[in-house]
């Protein structure tokens, strides 16, 4: 049976090899190119370069009447906070906790560094995309010539950044931070023309920390219970919280708000023994 299977698979090759030997499938028509006469180049002439094949000029950017020429960082240093300010679009880059470090001792950062693209707190955004862009992408001037680090442990201490542009575009943002406690105090002014105009504070990624972050933090035996940072407004006397899946189907808030913000908890147990003590 073995040998029938083999002569048939040899006979199928010998048949195949006969029949494209017999009947070659025919060749492929070669592409038609139409050929142009070169013209003589005499012996010293130099050959001129190609046309270049022009492109939409860039839009030019808008001129600034007040601005800074330099990207910086502003650090205001409180009881609690340490937090990093740049003067691209006025924003918050950085807002360490004094009193709670990390695993390798740092400060922690509720504002997290991988994010990338994601933009920074307390950007503005409106209708307008090509607004949205400078009001974010400017670099602005700070007012009372601030210094790069401000002290703000004994008394409260202000931030103010300024833009405007020549096709009357201004901005003023101004960032105020207490001795004690977390809260900072944020005012926009934006007018275009003129005209005063109402764009959307964007807080950016979110909170977000090491420790909430970190693999197996939290539990009962884990010495600590993390909660998921979450979004809150107060509104009416009562305070609504946005917190896992409501968060990403809660929509845009409007409205009279005396406050909102974003939350983060973490809860050590005093069960757990510090780093480095001995039974």
């Amino acid at each position: 049976m073995e040998r029938r299977v083999l002569l048939a698979i040899s006979l199928s090759f010998v048949v195949l090899f006969l029949y494209q030997r017999l009947f070659p499938p025919p060749a492929e028509p070669t592409p038609s190119t139409p050929t142009t006469a070169a013209a003589p180049v005499s012996a010293g002439s130099v050959t001129p370069p190609p046309v270049a094949v022009s492109t939409p000029a860039a839009v030019p950017a808008v001129p600034a009447v007040k601005s800074d020429t330099a990207e910086r960082e502003f650090v205001i240093e409180t009881q609690q906070v340490r937090a990093v300010f740049t003067n691209r679009g006025g924003r918050l880059k950085s807002w360490g906790l004094k009193q709670y470090p990390d695993r390798s001792g740092q400060l922690v950062d509720l504002i997290p560094a991988e994010v990338g693209v994601q933009p920074l707190p307390f950007s503005l955004a409106t209708g307008d995309a090509a607004q949205t862009a400078r009001l974010n992408g400017e670099l602005y001037a700070v007012e009372n010539m601030a210094p790069a680090r401000i002290d703000a442990t004994s008394s409260p201490a202000a931030l103010t950044f300024v833009y405007e542009g020549a096709d009357g575009l201004a901005v003023r943002k101004r960032f105020t931070l207490d001795p004690s406690g977390y809260v900072i105090v944020f005012n926009a002014e934006v007018k275009q023309g003129g005209a005063t105009l109402n764009p959307s504070v964007v807080w950016g990624p979110g909170l977000g920390d090491e420790i909430a972050r970190a693999a197996g933090s939290g539990g009962m035996f884990s010495g600590g219970y993390v909660y998921p940072a979450a979004g809150f407004v107060q509104q009416n006397g009562s305070v609504t919280r946005f917190a896992g899946a409501a968060a990403s189907t809660a929509g845009p808030q409007s409205g009279a708000f005396r406050y909102g913000g974003v939350t983060d908890h973490y809860f050590v147990s005093a069960l757990v023994e510090p780093p480095g003590t001995q039974r």
